[in-house]
């Protein structure tokens, strides 16, 4: 990870009020998040409810990969 890449995750470690190895392990795909971290997530970033249904979709059709697609497009 470069340094701007360990800056933004413990930034978003710290928002949604998880470790930076779990915020780390969520983006790169290896861990998906619970419906409570998703939760979490959806007020620190405040995500619509079309949001939520595209970030859900995108997990059940690609499970954590899915989930780390939109995580990235929202955290980077």
């Amino acid at each position: 990870m470069t340094t701007t890449e360990t800056r933004t995750l413990t930034s978003v470690a710290e928002r949604v009020g998880c470790s930076l190895a779990h915020a780390s392990r969520m983006r790169r795909g290896e861990r998906l998040p619970s419906r409570e971290m998703q939760w979490r997530i959806r007020d620190a970033y405040q995500l619509t409810p079309e949001q939520m249904g595209i970030w859900d979709m995108l997990i059940e059709r690609h499970g954590a990969e899915g989930s780390a697609e939109f995580l990235g497009k929202l955290w980077d």
